[in-house]
Parts: structure tokens; sequence; C-alpha cells
């Protein structure tokens, strides 16, 4: 998961909408899951190797449901009203930074 979450990261740069400073965090339960924090410094998007112990909004899921919503197979409404995905904090802004991960790995 940490090379998936760094080449999405590394490919979206300045195409994704959200403020400067900003961290995400997702909290992936499950063979290859863990914790990735993904932080917007200027133009850069990127992997941060710290847990960001105050993340402006944190998703918590399985492998398989994050994987799924990557590949376009789970709609992220769908998932929150059954549960299977808990989002904290800023809802907007994982939703931002879900639209465009789904676009990137969809190109690659």
């Amino acid at each position: 998961m940490r090379e998936v979450f760094a080449d999405v990261a590394a490919g979206l740069g300045p195409r994704v909408d959200l403020p400067e400073g900003v961290a995400v965090r997702f909290d992936l339960r499950g063979d290859g899951g863990g914790i990735f924090t993904i932080r917007r410094e200027g133009d850069v998007l990127g992997l941060v190797s710290d847990d960001a112990a105050r993340p402006d909004c944190r998703l918590r899921c399985s492998v398989d449901d994050f994987l799924a919503l990557l590949e376009g197979r789970l709609d992220s409404r769908q998932g929150f009203l059954e549960g299977r995905l808990d989002v904290e904090g800023d809802v907007g802004l994982v939703l931002r930074l879900e639209r465009a991960l789904v676009r990137q790995a969809q190109d690659l």
C-alpha cells in the first residue's frame, strides 16, 4: 500500500484542490494496511513519514474497501452509509482527495 500511496500522491501535485498544509490520514485495516498520511506543502502533495498526529481528516476502512474505492467498485457515499468507510474531521477534504486518487489510479 505504501507504494500505491507514494505513486498516486506523487502524480497528483497541483491538480488536487487541497489547501496548503492540509493532511489527510488513511487508517487501513487488513493485509498490507497501516497508517498513510498525504500532506500538501505548496504545489507538492506527498506521502509523509510521520503519522500526522493532528490530521485535518481521517478515513478508516479495510484495505479491500480502499482498493474497491480506487478502482471504482465502491461508491464513497455507499461506503459511508454501509459503515464500510468511517470519516473523522473535514469530510470535504477526504472527498476531494478521493476523487483525485480515483482519477489518478485509473490513469496508472
